[in-house]
C-alpha cells in the first residue's frame, strides 16, 4: 500500500503544472499525511525499519522544519530586533505612516509564507520517511526505476510532441511563455529539464543492469533474443526508450543547466562498467536522439548551451540577485529572514534590476542560507557532503551497485542544477527528490546489491541485510508522527483555506467600484456611495495584506491612492504623513516602474509637479514603454513640453510619445534642439522621433543635413531608421531617386523589418516603381505571416499589393489581392471599393 501510494504521488505531482497551484500543494500534503499514518504500523513494529541513513536524513529535515516553526513563534521586540533587524525596521517604518496597524513580533517577515514553506518541508520529510520504509528490497527499487523511467519518458514525449507539432499546450491550457521550448506539463523549461535530469539515471540503471557483471550474456543470438523477452530484457528496452526520450526532451527544452546536469548524470553512471555496456549506453541514450533531432531539422539542440555570450549574459543577469541574496544573508545572520519569504524580503535589498519581480534567488544554496540562516545551510550541506562522499566511493568501485549509483547521480544532477535555478521550489521536483532520498536511505548502512541486476535471479525479492535499529528511536519517531500528522493536516487545510492574494482581491474590488461609478443607470448619489464602499473594502484588504507582510511597496502605493480618493489630506500634519507614506513606498521599490508610476500620478494629482516628474523619470528608466501612458497625462495636466523633455529621460520611447502628444508646430520647433542632442548614440526610436518632429514642422532639409552628418552606428536598426528618415526627407525635398536609394538601403539593413519593407513599398508605389513595390509588400507579407501577425495587418498588405499590381497594369492580380484582403478583413474599405468598381467595369454588377 505504501509503495502504491508513493507511485501514485509521483504520477500525480508533475501533471498540474508541476503542482504549483495551492490545491495541488494541498493534495500533496494530504497525501503525505495519509501515507505517514499508514506507515505507522511498520515504523512501530518492524525491526530494521529505520536505517542509520534514514535517521540522518530525518534529523536534517527536523532541523529545517524546526527552524520554520521557530521563525513563527511570537517573541518580544528586543529579540526580534537582534535576530531580524531589517524585519523590525520594515515594520517600524510602516507603523510610522500607518499607526493603526498592529504588527506581530515574529522573526519571519511574512508569517503566511513561512507557514506554507514549513508545511511543504514537513510533507517532503514525511514522503521521504515513507519511501525509506517502503523501498527496501531490490524489487522495490527496480519497480521505482521502471516507474520513473515511464513517468519521465512520457513527460519527455509529451513535451517533444507539443513542441514539434507547434501546438504548445499543457492539456487544455495554451502556453503563454516558453513557446519555443519543450516544457512537458511544467510551465518553465528549466523545471522540466530538472525533472528529466533527476529521472534519467534510473532509466540508465535499467540499461546498464541488463548483463552479468563484467561480461557479455552467455549464448548465441537466439539466447539474446530470448533474453529481450525476459523481464530484465523488457526493463532494459524500457530504460533505453525512456533515456532516449528524456535526452530529446532535455535538448528541446533548450535549458543550458538541464543539458549540463543531464550530461553530468550520464557520465556519473558510466565508471566501473564494461566498455561494451558504456558504448551501448552512449549510442542509445545520446547519439540516437541527437541524430534524429538533427534529421528533423529543428532548431539546433543545445544551441543555447553552446552560445557562450548568451550564457554569460544570463549568469550576469542573475548575479545582481545573488549579490542581493548574499546581502540578505548578512543582514539576517542567525535564523534567516524566514522560510519562503525571499520574494517578500528582496525589495529591502537593491538588486539593480528594473521591472523584475524575483520570487526566488535562482540559487538554492544561497536562498537556503538567506531564508533559514547558517543552521539551515549546515543541515543541507551535511546531507550534500554525505551524498558526495558516497558518490566518490561508488565511482571507485568496479561493477558498482546501481541501486546506489543511480540515486547518487540524480542527487548530483539536482545539486548542480540548484546553483543556477530553483527547481526544488517546484513541488513535483521536490516530491521526486524526497522519494529518491528516502529510497537511498532504505538501501542501508553498507554497500548492498541495489538494483544491480534489476530483478534477475531468485534473490531479487529478498530484503537487504537487516541493520541495527534502536527500538526506542524507531518508536519515538512513530509516536511523533502519530501526534504531529493530525496537527499537520489541520494546518495544511487551514493554510489552504486562508490562502488568498489580498492585493489581487483589492484590485478586483477597485475595478468593481469603478464599474459601479460608471453605471449611469444608477442615481449619482448611489453610484458615488457604491464606489466609496468598494474603496473602503479594498483599503481593508490592503491593510490586512500589509499586516501579514509589511514590505509591500505595491500595496503601500495602492493604499495611498485609495486613501487620496477617500479622504484627501487637509491639514499640514495629514499632508506630511501622506507624503511620508508615498516616500516609504518609493524607498521600498526604487526600481519597480509600476510603483514609481502610481506614486508619480498621485503626486501629480496633488499638484506637486516637480516631485511627480522625478518619480516618472524612475519609472521610465525601468520601463520606457510606459511613456504612452505618462506623457499624454503630463500634457493633459498642462505641463510645458520643454519641461517634460528636460525632466524625463531622453530615450526613444519617451521622445516618440512627446512628439505624438505635443504635435503642435510651436511645441515641435521648441524641442528640435533637444531631440538632436539625443541622436548620437541613441536608439532607432530617438531617430524616428526626430524625423517625425522635423517633417511635422516642414524641416526636411534640416533632417537630411543632421542625419547625414551623424557618425555611423553599430546597431543595424538604428542605421536602417536613419536611412528611412533620410528617404522621407528626400521625397519631401523632391529628390525621388535619393528617396528610393535610401529606402532600399533601409530595407537591406533590416531585411526582416516590417517597418522598412512597408516604407520601401509605399515609397516605390508613390514614386512609380510598381514592380518594386509589389516585391517589397510581398516580402513584408511573408515576414508578417512568420511572426503570426494579425489578420487586419495581412489584409492591409494584400490591399497594398493590389494597388501596386493595379499600378503595374496587372488588373487580374490586383483583383485577387483585393479579394484576399476582404477575406481577411471584410471591413477593408479600399479593397471593397476597388472590387466593386472593377466588377462594375467588367459588367458583373
Amino acid at each position: 500500500m505504501l509503495r502504491a501510494g508513493l507511485l501514485a504521488l509521483l504520477v500525480f505531482a508533475p501533471l498540474p503544472f508541476g503542482s504549483v497551484q495551492p490545491w495541488a500543494v494541498l493534495a500533496i500534503e494530504l497525501g503525505a499525511a495519509a501515507l505517514a499514518l499508514a506507515a505507522l504500523p511498520v515504523l512501530w513494529g518492524e525491526a530494521g525499519a529505520l536505517t542509520g541513513r534514514a535517521r540522518g536524513l530525518l534529523a536534517a529535515a527536523v532541523v529545517l522544519v524546526g527552524i520554520g516553526l521557530g521563525q513563527l513563534l511570537p517573541l518580544p521586540a528586543g529579540p526580534v530586533r537582534a535576530l531580524a533587524g531589517p524585519t523590525a525596521e520594515a515594520r517600524a517604518a510602516v507603523a510610522a505612516v500607518l499607526p493603526e496597524l498592529n504588527f506581530g513580533s515574529t522573526i519571519t517577515l511574512s508569517a503566511p509564507a513561512t507557514l506554507d514553506a514549513t508545511l511543504r518541508m514537513a510533507a517532503y520529510a514525511l514522503i521521504g520517511l515513507v519511501a525509506a520504509l517502503a523501498m527496501r528490497t531490490r524489487r522495490d527499487r527496480r519497480t521505482l526505476a521502471i516507474a520513473l523511467a515511464t513517468i519521465g519518458g512520457l513527460q519527455a514525449l509529451y513535451g517533444c510532441a507539443e513542441y514539434l507539432s507547434g501546438n504548445q499546450h499543457i492539456f487544455r491550457y495554451a502556453k503563454r511563455y516558453f513557446l519555443d521550448e519543450a516544457t512537458g506539463t511544467f510551465i518553465n523549461r528549466n523545471h522540466f529539464a530538472g525533472y528529466l535530469a533527476m529521472s534519467l539515471p534510473l532509466a540508465l540503471a535499467l540499461v546498464l543492469g541488463r548483463d552479468r557483471p563484467g561480461g557479455d550474456p552467455a549464448g548465441g543470438w537466439r539466447q539474446r533474443i530470448l533474453r529481450i523477452a525476459a523481464p530484465e530484457g523488457r526493463a532494459a528496452l524500457l530504460g533505453a526508450a525512456a533515456a532516449m526520450a528524456m535526452w530529446a526532451g532535455v535538448l528541446l527544452s533548450s535549458s543550458r543547466a538541464g543539458l549540463a546536469c543531464a550530461l553530468a548524470a550520464t557520465v556519473l553512471m558510466l565508471p566501473g562498467f564494461s566498455r561494451r555496456r558504456v558504448l551501448w549506453l552512449a549510442a542509445l541514450t545520446l547519439l540516437v536522439p541527437l541524430g534524429w533531432l538533427l534529421f528533423a531539422e529543428v532548431r539546433a539542440p543545445g544551441e543555447r548551451f553552446a552560445d557562450l555570450a548568451r550564457d554569460l549574459s544570463t549568469i550576469g543577469g542573475r548575479w545582481p540577485t545573488w549579490r542581493a541574496t548574499a546581502e540578505m544573508a548578512v543582514a539576517y545572520p542567525w535564523l534567516g529572514v524566514g522560510l519562503g519569504t525571499f520574494a517578500a524580503a528582496l525589495p529591502l535589498f537593491d538588486t539593480g534590476a528594473h521591472d523584475v519581480t524575483y520570487l526566488h534567488a535562482h540559487n538554492e544554496w544561497l536562498q537556503v542560507l538567506a531564508e533559514g540562516g547558517p543552521l539551515a545551510l549546515a543541515a543541507v550541506l551535511a546531507v550534500a557532503v554525505w551524498l558526495a562522499w558516497r558518490l566518490v566511493a561508488s565511482l571507485r568501485q568496479r561493477d558498482p551497485s546501481l541501486g546506489e549509483r543511480c540515486l547518487l547521480a540524480s542527487f548530483a544532477a539536482i545539486a548542480l542544477f540548484s546553483v543556477t535555478d530553483f527547481c526544488l521550489r517546484i513541488p513535483a521536483n521536490a516530491v521526486l527528490l524526497a522519494v529518491l532520498l528516502g529510497t537511498w536511505a532504505g538501501v542501508g548502512d553498507r554497500r548492498v546489491a541495489g538494483i544491480r541486476r534489476l530483478g534477475r535471479g531468485p534473490g531479487s525479492e529478498e530484503a537487504d541485510e537487516t541493520r541495527h535499529d534502536p527500538r526506542g528511536t524507531r518508536r519515538a519517531t512513530a509516536v511523533a508522527v502519530a501526534l504531529l500528522v493530525p496537527l499537520f493536516t489541520w494546518a495544511a487545510l487551514a493554510t489552504w483555506r486562508a490562502a488568498e492574494n489580498l492585493e489581487a482581491d483589492a484590485d478586483a474590488t477597485v475595478r468593481d467600484g469603478l464599474a459601479v461609478l460608471g453605471d449611469y443607470e444608477l442615481p449619482p448619489a448611489e453610484r458615488l456611495a457604491g464606489y466609496r464602499s468598494r474603496l473602503r473594502e479594498a483599503e481593508a484588504l490592503l491593510a490586512r495584506s500589509l499586516l501579514a507582510e509589511p514590505a509591500q511597496a505595491r500595496a503601500l502605493s495602492k493604499l495611498a491612492a485609495i486613501r487620496w480618493d477617500l479622504d484627501p489630506p487637509v491639514s499640514d500634519a495629514e499632508r506630511r504623513r501622506f507624503l511620508d507614506l508615498i516616500a516609504l513606498a518609493s524607498q521600498m521599490a526604487p526600481r519597480v516602474p509600476e510603483v514609481q508610476q502610481r506614486l508619480g500620478t498621485l503626486l501629480l494629482r496633488m499638484g506637486i509637479d516637480d516631485e511627480a516628474l522625478a518619480y516618472f523619470r524612475r519609472a521610465l528608466d525601468g520601463r520606457p514603454a510606459l511613456a504612452n501612458e505618462i506623457v499624454p497625462m503630463l500634457r493633459d495636466q498642462g505641463l510645458a513640453v520643454g519641461t517634460v523633455v528636460e525632466r524625463l529621460p531622453a530615450r526613444g520611447d519617451v521622445l516618440r510619445w512627446v512628439v505624438k502628444s505635443y504635435d503642435g508646430p510651436a511645441d515641435l520647433l521648441s524641442i528640435l534642439d533637444a531631440l538632436e542632442a539625443a541622436l548620437p548614440g541613441g536608439d532607432w526610436k530617438a531617430v524616428a522621433a526626430y524625423g517625425e518632429a522635423c517633417l511635422g514642422v516642414d524641416q526636411a532639409a534640416r533632417l537630411e543635413r543632421v542625419l547625414a552628418a551623424l557618425e555611423p552606428s553599430g546597431a543595424a536598426q538604428t542605421e536602417a531608421e536613419r536611412r528611412l528618415q533620410r528617404s522621407r526627407a528626400a521625397e519631401r525635398l523632391g529628390r525621388p531617386e535619393a528617396a528610393m536609394d535610401h529606402g532600399r538601403e533601409a530595407a537591406a539593413r533590416e531585411p526582416d523589418g516590417l517597418r522598412y519593407l512597408n516604407h520601401l513599398g509605399g515609397t516605390a508605389l508613390r514614386l512609380g516603381h510598381a514592380d518594386e513595390a509589389v516585391g517589397a509588400f510581398r516580402r513584408a507579407l511573408a515576414v508578417h505571416v512568420l511572426l503570426d501577425g494579425d489578420a487586419r495587418g495581412r489584409a492591409r498588405l494584400y490591399r497594398q499589393i493590389g494597388q501596386a499590381e493595379e499600378r503595374a497594369g496587372r488588373a487580374d492580380r490586383a483583383f485577387d489581392a483585393y479579394r484576399q484582403a476582404l477575406t481577411l478583413d471584410p471591413a477593408e474599405p479600399v479593397a471593397a471599393r476597388r472590387i466593386a468598381e472593377m466588377e462594375a467595369a467588367a459588367g458583373l454588377r
